[in-house]
């Protein structure tokens, strides 16, 4: 085939040749492509590919994700613009581990930015692949952000609960409750005052970062109907939110002091104790007139609550000892106890050479739930699932919940892996059947990841990694089943098989159904696949 190219600088014309077979292998990697595209645009995670650091393709999700209302905003911008500065060296030496290994990379966490400059907690994972006829890094970002804070606020519960079961001083602990708070509620000044024995008067302030002139100024706090948010939060035995102090009625005669500090809006919770006696109360004062967000109060509830437990500590150490080592809704061993399990286990097991399981349970559709009917119903869901679960185990096994949806399973003087399977799969029919929330009838599934002492890992921290991707792979192979750790070189085996099916079915078929292609796009994006042109 030829072609004619006329030379605007020298009016002369070019005859070039093209061989046919050129043609076909453009219009064949042009083909790749489009459908490389298609995939990465129906992908539920944001994928970004760029070259030479600068972005050449994203997705809606990407773009969404980024801050952006179309892909085509961001294309030719520097990834290293959406990547917190802290983080580029630890990006880039992914990149070279990933390149240097020729393997898939575990999803690794930083802290990336949007186009407006806010941060966000982000989930990476990175793969070397070809577009456009060149050399590119594809990108599967996810934004782990509520993840982070829910890891947060439990980490802080449980060191304030560890602080009360070590015998700390009380101020030292309502201390570090304000400190927990003031982490958790972006500009807020948390202070705690107690009540005194009469019930009249709030004493001083327990604060780390409200004025110290406010607080020496303001002194005690007398209990009445008109007396700021603290004073009148006692009076009634119930909070007290108070969004502008300017102009609300409760402050006028400490509003003067608490203005020329800067300090706009109260909220006052009670601190109650078992018999719902106030103790104190709990205080977050903001430099800006506002109303707290759900997530807010249910932050003040917690710290109310913890800070009761702590004035009590010295006549309910059982209490705080059961807190610090069990899970408030479900009644299951936390995170902590579950270690203690776990490293018995382990010493029993080195001891006898004997092999145990860990299971890591992941509850599927539990978000819905929680979204359609309500965080209460939520509530109800788990505390039914947990007691279900429990139920399936022998009275040697151990099963903990570890935050949000997510459990462990610990199973001890195993034989061989089929115990384990038998186990995993009571726990899917147990979590399979309705739960009813009032008259209405809900379904969930789980998704369980096994690994085997010492095949899979000789310590706790290889034993629930491999375990966590186990469980990921039976989510990725379509939810609501269980699957056995297998090392990363058989699992990568297995993606590549199952993609290189998905794509020799793309090119084989004109048109796909919409579900076929979300579940190529969601394995392509979970996998990480190379495509050469």
């Amino acid at each position: 085939m030829q072609r004619a190219f006329v030379s605007a600088s020298k009016k002369t014309c070019v005859n070039i040749s093209f061989p046919a077979t050129r043609l076909h292998q453009a219009q064949d990697s042009l083909n790749e492509s489009a459908r490389y595209q298609q995939l990465v645009e129906l992908s539920p995670d944001a994928i970004i590919v760029y070259r030479g650091n600068k972005l050449a393709l994203l997705n809606r999700a990407g773009s969404r994700l980024l801050g952006a209302e179309e892909p085509h905003q961001l294309l030719g911008r520097s990834i290293f613009e959406f990547i917190h500065p802290n983080y580029h060296t630890l990006f880039q030496e992914h990149l070279r581990l990933r390149q240097a290994s020729n393997s898939s990379t575990p999803f690794m966490e930083q802290v990336w930015l949007r186009e407006d400059g806010s941060e966000f907690h982000a989930e990476i994972a990175s793969t070397h692949l070809i577009y456009d006829n060149a050399p590119a890094v594809q990108v599967v970002v996810r934004d782990i952000s509520e993840r982070k804070q829910a890891e947060a606020l439990q980490l802080g519960q449980n060191r304030i609960l560890n602080m009360m079961a070590t015998g700390a001083a009380l101020p030292e602990i309502l201390m570090e409750i304000t400190r927990f708070a003031e982490n958790q509620c972006e500009n807020a000044l948390c202070s705690i005052q107690l009540l005194n024995s009469q019930g009249t008067m709030l004493g001083e302030h327990i604060a780390s970062n409200l004025p110290r002139s406010y607080i020496e100024r303001l002194g005690p706090v007398e209990v009445g109907a008109s007396h700021g948010s603290c004073g009148t939060a006692v009076f009634r035995a119930e909070p007290v939110i108070v969004t502008n102090i300017a102009k609300d009625r409760l402050w006028a005669t400490q509003r003067n002091l608490a203005l020329e500090h800067e300090l706009r809006a109260c909220s006052s919770w009670p601190i109650f104790s078992r018999d719902r006696k106030i103790l104190g109360t709990v205080a977050f004062y903001f430099r800006e007139t506002l109303a707290p967000t759900t997530k807010n109060m249910q932050l003040f509830d917690i710290c109310a609550g913890l800070a009761g437990i702590a004035i009590e500590s010295r006549t309910s150490e059982e209490k705080i000892r059961y807190l610090a080592h069990y899970d408030g809704l479900t009644s299951l061993p936390n995170r902590f106890l579950f270690k203690e399990y776990f490293d018995l286990a382990l010493r029993n097991a080195r001891r006898h050479e004997q092999k145990f399981a860990v299971l890591f349970l992941d509850l599927d559709g539990f978000k819905k739930i929680n979204d359609t009917f309500g965080h209460d119903a939520g509530d109800h869901v788990l505390r039914e699932i947990a007691k279900r679960l429990r139920n399936c185990l022998r009275g040697t096994d151990k099963i903990a919940r570890i935050g949000g949806d997510e459990f462990y399973v610990l199973i001890e003087e195993l034989s061989d892996g089929c115990y384990a399977a038998e186990v995993a799969q009571k726990l899917l029919d147990e979590a399979l059947r309705p739960v009813h929330i009032g008259e209405r009838e809900c379904r969930l599934g789980v998704s369980i990841g096994i690994s085997i002492y010492p095949t899979d890992g000789c310590d706790e921290q290889t034993l629930i990694k491999n375990a966590d991707s186990a469980m990921y792979r039976a989510k990725n192979l379509g939810k609501n089943t269980y699957q056995f750790f297998s090392p990363p070189t058989q699992a990568e085996e297995k993606r590549t098989v199952i993609l290189g099916q998905h794509l020799s079915r793309i090119c084989r078929m004109p048109a796909l159904k919409m579900s076929e292609q979300n579940k190529t796009a969601h394995a392509f994006a979970v996998g990480g696949l190379e495509m050469h042109g």
